[in-house]
């Protein structure tokens, strides 16, 4: 049996379920940063979902804690339902607090329908969270949760004792003024290998109708100087990555032009930023300030979603491709910043083949990553508010996906899920890029029918039925190329071969024994100074011995360097056999690919 000791201080457990070990969890640490009570002991503990519950279940049990209150979103309701139903079964004392953007929108019914919670802390939560444990605590615990006592506090949706009497208590206004909110990282113990994150603004000048966002209307800031203050804790303690959580970094482009020099200023050479822009709001001057950054110093994350003017118009999303086109591109010619573009498929009025050209629109780019998303129907958002209008069918459990609407049949859901496999597979990885791009431009393909035809060919091989590691990729997409009966092949196996030994120096798929002639040949290279002076100067003064562990030669049957050209000519590619010098000791590691040189 579980028993509440007499003490003078209430035991508060602050949890959450992250998605990822990596991933650390903002909105404890802000709640947590806003109490300061003599009488209340809190605790904050981070699991991920990959925990086994029961595990959970004892590990909190056994904190003897009075409340708990649970972090709650999509990705972990589901999980957390289940953790706090077992707590309150071997704890019935125990009262279970929720808070989180998937139990803010009808918080009645959710309490309604899952008795063993006893209160939901609405929207934003710092203040509420702050007046309700002051005043349980100025009330004394276990009394403070008699009935009637939340009288007077805002954002608030509790039961009346054990009865199914659900009380929502009015909204809290939103904070005017953000600095309030302390520095949310007290310590970095236990970071070091997380990303942290992070926001210098709330709201979102955009009001697109999938995002929580559109709910509060405005965007506030941080001041300029608590960011670069915060900014240069994160640097000096050369954390990994800060990942902000702006909804739109970049809402007012002065602000974020500040807070970029900022962190070009004082770069630590090792900490990487994320950011969530809108490309087509970047002005002339940040374009060109952010060529001159150190590689992998930023990362940008660019919502495109669609490229249809319909269904632009029917989200309320208001973007101008063609600059945000000719920005991104700008930006990848400076090869020092990771570009993310994102898809939503799912969105009004956008069908199959419609949504197909988006995807092409955004491929002609060739950011770093493609992101094939699908649509969730969120609680509180405008498209599911409207769900009948666009004849939204979807999975009414977390996290609520669609799976077809008036446009898009359950038939092109799965379509489009093989797709999304084989851009992750291919694509996003980075392994294959010139492979993938001789593949379209040599037959002629838009990039939408070259995935298509890949999914085809994957189920067809029942490939994801099977784990496949790295090498048998590279195999597989040889054997796509042969079966497809696409032109050149013999040219395709030594553009896959580059593509394979730019990664890395070991000799596997590629392990034929180098003749002495060759060995004696690569040696004498390495040796030669007036070599080392024109292709790898970083090891001057190195011996052969030590650099030939950092690089790798290898032959090729054609020119290979002329086929990843932007244009080349397919019958003058073979005229030479040529050796290519392979540099892996790299400083910028961003593209996590080799130098190369013909020899």
């Amino acid at each position: 049996m579980f028993l509440f000791k007499e003490r003078s201080q209430m035991k508060v457990l602050l949890t959450t379920l992250n998605s990822k070990f990596t991933h650390s969890s903002l909105a404890l640490r802000y709640i947590q940063s806003m109490v300061d009570h003599p009488k209340i002991d809190m605790t904050r503990l981070e699991y991920t979902i990959n925990n086994q519950l029961d595990y959970i279940v004892r590990e909190i049990y056994s904190g003897g804690f009075d409340v708990v209150v649970f972090s709650v979103y999509i990705w972990n309701v589901e999980d957390t339902l289940m953790i706090a139903k077992n707590l309150k079964k071997v704890a019935p004392h125990l009262k279970i607090f929720f808070g989180g953007p998937e139990v803010t929108f009808e918080s009645d019914k959710f309490l309604e329908k899952h008795a063993y919670i006893d209160l939901i802390i609405r929207g934003e939560g710092e203040v509420s969270f702050r007046e309700l444990m002051h005043k349980m605590a100025d009330s004394g615990y276990p009394k403070s949760l008699e009935n009637n006592s939340f009288e007077g506090l805002k954002g608030l949706t509790y039961r009346v004792n054990t009865a199914n009497n659900v009380v929502s208590l009015p909204d809290q206004p939103l904070i005017p003024q953000l600095d309030i909110i302390p520095f949310p990282y007290e310590s970095f113990e236990g970071l070091e290998h997380r990303i942290l994150y992070y926001e210098s603004s709330r709201g979102c000048p955009f009001n697109c109708q999938y995002c929580l966002s559109s709910t509060i209307k405005g965007v506030r800031f941080f001041s300029l100087e608590r960011v670069k203050s915060d900014m240069k804790r994160f640097m000096d303690l050369d954390v990994m990555q800060v990942k902000f959580i702006d909804r739109t970094f970049n809402a007012d482009p002065n602000r974020s032009f500040e807070i970029f020099k900022y962190l070009h200023e004082n770069d630590n050479g090792h900490t990487n930023f994320h950011f969530e822009i809108t490309a087509d709001r970047l002005n002339e001057e940040t374009i060109s300030f952010l060529e001159q950054v150190r590689p992998g110093l930023f990362q940008f994350e660019i919502g495109v979603q669609t490229t249809h003017e319909p269904t632009l118009n029917e989200i309320c999303r208001y973007v101008d491709f063609e600059k945000l086109k000719e920005v991104c591109l700008k930006l990848r010619s400076y090869r020092n910043i990771h570009l993310h573009l994102d898809l939503i498929a799912g969105l009004p009025y956008e069908n199959y083949d419609r949504f197909m050209q988006s995807f092409n629109h955004v491929y002609s780019i060739r950011p770093e990553m493609v992101q094939l998303g699908f649509l969730k129907l969120l609680k509180g958002s405008g498209l599911r508010i409207r769900k009948e209008k666009y004849g939204y069918i979807f999975n009414e459990q977390p996290p609520y996906e669609i799976m077809g609407t008036s446009d898009l049949s359950f038939d092109d859901m799965i379509r489009l899920k093989g797709i999304e496999d084989m851009v992750e597979h291919f694509y996003n990885n980075q392994k294959f890029t010139h492979s993938l791009e001789f593949i379209i431009k040599v037959n002629g393909l838009l990039p939408s029918k070259l995935y298509e035809m890949l999914s085809e060919y994957w189920h067809k091989m029942g490939w994801h039925h099977k784990a496949h590691n790295q090498d048998a990729m590279y195999t597989i997409l040889l054997d796509f190329y042969k079966q497809s009966g696409f032109k050149a092949g013999e040219l395709f196996e030594e553009i896959v071969k580059f593509d394979y030994v730019r990664q890395s120096s070991r000799r596997k798929l590629y392990s034929d024994k180098e003749s002495v002639e060759f060995r004696q040949f690569t040696h004498t290279f390495l040796q030669d100074e007036t070599n080392i002076d024109k292709f790898l100067p970083t090891y001057k003064g190195q011996t052969a011995k030590q650099i030939v562990k950092k690089v790798r030669f290898e032959t090729f049957r054609c020119d290979v360097l002329s086929l990843i050209s932007s244009d080349f000519d397919l019958t003058s590619v073979y005229e030479k056999e040529v050796i290519v010098l392979f540099d892996y000791n790299l400083e910028n590691n961003i593209f996590a690919t080799s130098k190369h040189y013909v020899i």
